[in-house]
């Protein structure tokens, strides 16, 4: 994204930062078949198929605003805590990557002119190495938190994409493909991985079934649940015609 089109894109969204206590969750998910093919470099050469439906556990965010110029990170999950001044580019804090990564990366593509002094704190249910996704998961939190917080133009596909290359480009991580689009949309979902162009995923989410809430986003004085069958970016609209037949949506991945 050029300049141009990052000052443009602060116009578009609320330049100023909520008043309110902004929560947000995202569910885990569990892998049903395809485990693996996903991950790069098997995924580039040969492109792979996943299965995989989320539960009813989540990964949690709250964001508190903040009067004194701070930033306070917390993992209460993992007992892990540290605070600093509100800078446009935090240090990566051992343990509080996710949070430190997730920060930078909204503060320097929408943010405010000026660092956010604010809260995070998170938690999931379940520990990281579970095997249910909760880094990824607790990404995707992290972005509808903030996209509530500063009335960011994210749809379900934006926070998914946004989410793995925060991940794996930004941090480095490594792992796969599937974990950002299962928490960002919830339900069942099959993902057709068809390799990578230009260094960065490509790839289909085929079949898209909500068998329940996938997440829940809310401010003080008010709530606002979402369902991956009632929300969708305008790409997701235009592709389900042709591309799909039945309930569900198609996705492109995008280079």
């Amino acid at each position: 994204m050029g300049e141009a089109d990052g000052r443009k894109r602060r116009l578009i969204m609320a330049s100023k930062e909520s008043s309110k206590k902004v929560r947000a969750r995202a569910p885990l998910r569990l892998g049903l078949g395809g485990g693996g093919t996903d991950v790069s470099p098997f995924s580039d050469e040969f492109g792979g198929y996943v299965l995989n439906v989320t539960i009813g556990k989540y990964a949690h965010v709250t964001i508190t605003p903040r009067d004194d110029g701070l930033v306070e990170l917390v993992a209460a999950d993992r007992e892990l805590s540290w605070n600093g001044p509100a800078t446009e580019t935090l240090p990566l804090i051992k343990g509080l990557e996710l949070h430190t990564g997730v920060y930078n990366r909204v503060l320097k593509e929408f943010g405010p002119r000026d660092p956010l002094s604010l809260t995070i704190a998170t938690h999931s249910e379940a520990p990281p190495g579970s095997g249910l996704g909760s880094s990824s998961t607790m990404v995707v939190a992290l972005i509808q938190a903030f996209r509530e917080y500063l009335t960011l133009p994210l749809g379900e596909y934006d926070i998914a994409r946004l989410a793995y290359e925060i991940e794996r480009v930004d941090l480095g991580m490594a792992g796969g493909k599937q974990d950002q689009y299962a928490a960002a949309f919830g339900g069942l979902n099959f993902m057709d991985v068809v390799g990578a162009v230009a260094g960065r995923p490509q790839g289909a989410l085929q079949f898209h079934l909500v068998v329940a809430h996938g997440s829940h986003v809310s401010a003080e004085g008010g709530a606002r649940w979402k369902a991956g069958s009632q929300r969708r970016d305008r790409n997701c609209h235009r592709q389900h015609d042709s591309h799909f037949h039945g309930v569900g949506t198609n996705l492109g991945w995008g280079s």
